[in-house]
């Protein structure tokens, strides 16, 4: 069953695990469902990093929500 973290506008959904990718997190609006980005482990820089979809519009507030949701990952939270 995959893990699912709740925000106040946007939700991060944990993706099975594969080979290539180990953790992934698909970021969804909150309202709508619809899918927003990614967010994986970038080994190279050993940071989270987002991919974001096409013409998504984000405002500070969500990009601080998930700003936090990146820097918990990092720590391991």
């Amino acid at each position: 069953m995959a893990e699912t973290e709740k925000g106040t506008y946007i939700d991060f959904e944990q993706r099975p695990a594969t080979p290539i990718v180990p953790e992934e997190w698909i970021i969804r609006n909150r309202k709508s469902g619809d899918v927003l980005g990614a967010a994986a482990y970038y080994a190279r820089w050993r940071r989270w990093t987002v991919e974001f979809q096409q013409f998504t519009v984000f405002d500070s507030l969500c990009l601080r929500e998930i700003a936090d949701f990146l820097d918990r990952r990092l720590k391991g939270g």
